[in-house]
C-alpha cells in the first residue's frame, strides 16, 4: 500500500530545496513533522534551515498559535528594570491559550551589548519580539512534551 503524500509538504520540500538546495534526509523527515503537525509554510517564512536544522520564526510561531486557536498576547514593558537613557528594554509577553488560562510568560530584552549597530532604534521593538517569541515557546513546548517528539528551535530577532 502506498502512502499518500500531502500536497503542503510537498510544496513545503520544493520550496525548501529551490531555497536551500538538496536537503539531509532528517532536514526533510523533520520538515514533513513539522509541515504535517503544525501546517507551517517554508513559502511564506515559517521556517528557516541554519546549519541542516529548522528554526520557526517569530512569523511562524504567530501562525501556529493562530492555527491553534490563542485567544490573545499580551505584552507590558517592564519599566522597573529597563533603562532608557542607557537604551536597555526588556518586555514581559503572556500567551493565552484561552480568555481565563494562566498564560505563558516570557521575557525579553535588547539593549547594544546583545543588539547590532543594523537595529539601533529598535532596541524596544526588538525586546519586545524577543518575549513574545519566547512566550510562544514555552506554549509550543509545552504541547510537544504532550507527545508530538519533536521540539523545532526558535529563530530569535537578528542581533
Amino acid at each position: 500500500m502506498k502512502k499518500s503524500v500531502s500536497p503542503s509538504w510537498l510544496s513545503n520540500l520544493r520550496t525548501a530545496q529551490a531555497m536551500w538546495g538538496s536537503l539531509a534526509a532528517p532536514a526533510r523527515n523533520s520538515l514533513r513533522h513539522l509541515t504535517k503537525v503544525y501546517t507551517i509554510s517554508v513559502a511564506a517564512g515559517d521556517v528557516q534551515l541554519m546549519e541542516g536544522r529548522w528554526y520557526i520564526t517569530h512569523a511562524g510561531l504567530l501562525g501556529i498559535a493562530e492555527r491553534q486557536h490563542c485567544s490573545g498576547i499580551r505584552t507590558s514593558i517592564q519599566s522597573r528594570l529597563s533603562n532608557p537613557e542607557i537604551n536597555k528594554w526588556i518586555f514581559k509577553a503572556t500567551v493565552y491559550k484561552t480568555p481565563s488560562s494562566k498564560g505563558f510568560v516570557g521575557y525579553g530584552d535588547a539593549d547594544p551589548s546583545n543588539t547590532s549597530v543594523a537595529v539601533q532604534g529598535a532596541k524596544m521593538r526588538i525586546a519586545e519580539t524577543r518575549a513574545v517569541n519566547r512566550a510562544l515557546s514555552l506554549r509550543n513546548r509545552a504541547l510537544f512534551r504532550r507527545g508530538t517528539g519533536f521540539t523545532p528551535r526558535i529563530l530569535q530577532p537578528s542581533s
